[in-house]
């Protein structure tokens, strides 16, 4: 993965200094970043709690978290658990939560959120998603129950690292 975002920056002409790691262990300082923009990561570490409560470590005083994932509770992370029962390794040990789910991650984190919201409100046939994806951004500021995705921001409001 590394290699292929290396890639894609050097063919966009982003300049990235690209570390390895795991979201559970983070290579990184304490207080060390203004924003962490996780998105389809959660749904695939084996210990949610912990990465998110290692992001916030690393999280100055007052920085954002912006985390978005398949939502549980939607058509989408379904056709994702069928493809691995039939083999695909890529979902195979991938874990959907809800957004209540995502909202208390943060919290044991010691975040405070301040918004989720649902977004992708049909299935996943582009013929179908015509119909409803303009009401997409009304729905999702009033419900999550059937989003494919959910977008939870949150910022850290303690100066130091938590306590393991």
């Amino acid at each position: 993965m590394l290699a292929a975002a290396a890639i894609r920056a050097h063919v966009s002409g982003f300049e990235l200094h690209l570390v390895n790691g795991r979201a559970e262990q983070s290579p990184f300082h304490d207080n060390a970043f203004q924003l962490a923009f996780v998105v389809t990561v959660l749904c695939f570490v084996r210990d949610a709690s912990l990465a998110i409560k290692e992001i916030a470590r690393v999280l100055e005083p007052v920085a954002l978290l912006i985390v978005g994932k398949l939502n549980r509770w939607s058509l989408w992370p379904a056709i994702r658990c069928v493809k691995a029962w039939f083999g695909n390794a890529t979902w195979r040990g991938a874990h959907f939560h809800t957004a209540s789910q995502l909202r208390h991650l943060a919290a044991d984190a010691g975040l405070t959120v301040s918004s989720v919201e649902g977004a992708v409100f049909y299935p996943p046939s582009a013929h179908i998603a015509r119909i409803p994806a303009p009401a997409d951004g009304w729905l999702g500021s009033r419900f999550t129950f059937g989003a494919a995705f959910v977008v939870a921001a949150a910022r850290k409001t303690h100066g130091g690292a938590l306590p393991t």
